[in-house]
């Protein structure tokens, strides 16, 4: 089946744009997946269309009349999503229906009646989510089921009886999932269980009992994450752990004691992928140096943060580099060729350039660019195009790569080597020239990418937008016309 999706407008059901009125349009409606069958008009709600709403989506059942809600239908209900067997009629929940539902999702037992919850069903349950062990009544745990239980899912420990959480138990918890550890009662939280535990997550520090706490722990803590170091007593906050921690998360030096932010510390916490432009906030003054801002620029930090005397060129080409200033923030007795022609490479194989940032940098490589730097840049695509196509390259150049226009000298762009790119993507008509934009070009532009309309002349733009709405208008008339 082909056409436009059904949609829900102001309260009404729409299918291909028509109200939802029969109930062969219903059936068209569901077939599409998981519609809400509360979206179809209660006159509509059929025994056939229910039937084929809860089999598409077991949740359907909530909007079937009750009436209708037979054996046959429940069933089909709960196979599709176990869950469904809140809307099931109590008188219709049947051993077999309620294993059926709570081997589809074990959470289902919370809607098993009490009277059913035992043997079987309880298995199942476990079986297939851990988290079913807190509708389990208490009688009914067994140390057979809370095993269960605890292998699908280390947090349903929480439900286990005090008296059945042995070592045993509490060990395969611990192993499915680190945090379990809080459940585990106090006596039994070895060093070793500690640092299975935190293997996990190094947030669970603050789950690890004071006696048994060592260096050692600490740094499975801070090595798996640095904000753990919060939860480290000073004793044990050692160069060692304050080092990993800052690693692992630039901002768990505000967690380092003052005496600890040596240089590499800072160092260490600035480079850091986590949060590293942050932790410059937490470096004091006198350990600052030319190498943590350089490390801090690399990070993203803007260089007008940082003391007058650490703002070199280095240090401007890092946070152009990764996005913490953009060329025209650049002073201006920095920004000549070589320093334009480093940015362009690394920021093409790092983030990606906003449009006023590659039309500064467009502008300066034209302004700058000898025709050596050119070949430099191109490498084997210009010599490619040179070799087949003579010295007449632009337009063969442009068709094996359209951004290559940015490189090609004002004095020899022309309208065909102009549309080449545009045609191949329209967000290139940044770069087009102002004299070689005409209204085609524009067009053919702002049918690629809408938000390219910013970038034709200001006298041209309302014709274009107009012409494009109609071309876009047109396309979408004649693909429904060939859908119906």
């Amino acid at each position: 089946m082909h056409g436009i999706d059904p949609e829900f407008k102001d309260g009404v059901l729409l299918l291909h744009g028509y109200k939802v009125e029969t109930e062969a349009m219903a059936l068209e409606a569901m077939s599409w997946g998981r519609q809400p069958l509360e979206l179809i008009p209660q006159a509509l709600r059929t025994e056939t269309l229910c039937l084929e709403a809860v089999r598409l989506w077991g949740g359907n059942l909530e909007a079937v009349p009750v009436p209708l809600r037979t054996a046959a239908m429940c069933m089909e209900a709960v196979k599709e999503d176990g869950m469904a067997l809140e809307f099931v009629p109590e008188t219709l929940k049947t051993p077999e229906l309620c294993l059926e539902a709570v081997s589809q999702a074990g959470m289902a037992l919370r809607f098993v009646p009490t009277a059913l919850r035992k043997d079987a069903v309880l298995d199942v349950a476990c079986r297939s989510s851990g988290g079913a062990l807190e509708f389990v009544p208490e009688r009914l745990k067994t140390s057979a089921l809370c095993v269960l239980a605890v292998r699908q899912d280390g947090m349903a420990l929480r439900f286990v009886p005090q008296d059945l959480r042995t070592p045993a138990l509490c060990l395969e918890a611990v192993s499915r999932w680190g945090p379990s550890l809080e459940y585990v009662p106090e006596a039994l939280r070895t060093p070793d269980l500690c640092m299975k535990a935190l293997r996990w997550n190094g947030m669970v520090l603050r789950f690890v009992p004071s006696r048994v706490l060592t260096e050692a722990l600490c740094l499975q803590a801070a090595g798996r994450d640095g904000l753990a170091l919060e939860l480290v007593p000073q004793a044990l906050r050692t160069e060692a752990v304050c080092l990993q921690a800052v690693r692992r998360d630039g901002l768990a030096l505000r967690w380092v004691p003052e005496l600890q932010r040596t240089a590499e510390v800072c160092l260490a916490a600035v480079r850091a992928w986590q949060h590293g432009s942050e932790a410059l906030e937490f470096v004091p003054e006198g350990v600052l140096n030319a190498e943590i801002c350089l490390a801090a620029a690399d990070a993203g930090v803007f260089p007008e943060r940082l003391p007058p005397r650490f703002r070199t060129r280095a240090v401007w080409e890092a946070a152009v580099r990764s996005g913490g200033a953009g060329l025209e923030q650049v002073p201006g007795e920095m920004l000549d060729a070589n320093f334009c022609f480093h940015a362009a490479r690394t920021c093409r194989t790092g983030r990606e350039m906003d449009w006023k940032e590659e039309k500064i940098l467009a502008g300066v490589r034209r302004r700058f660019c000898p025709e050596s730097r050119i070949l430099e840049e191109l490498g084997q695509d210009l010599n490619w195009a040179r070799w087949h196509f003579g010295w007449n390259f632009p337009l063969a150049l442009v068709k094996r790569r359209p951004e290559a226009i940015v490189y090609i000298p004002l004095g020899v762009l022309d309208g065909a080597v102009c549309a080449e790119a545009v045609r191949q993507n329209g967000w290139l008509l940044l770069f087009v020239p102002e004299n070689l934009k005409t209204p085609s070009l524009c067009v053919l532009a702002v049918l690629q990418n809408r938000r390219v309309l910013a970038a034709v002349p200001e006298g041209r733009r309302e014709l274009v937008a107009a012409v494009a709405l109609r071309i876009l208008a047109s396309g979408r008339k004649r693909q429904r016309l060939k859908n119906n």
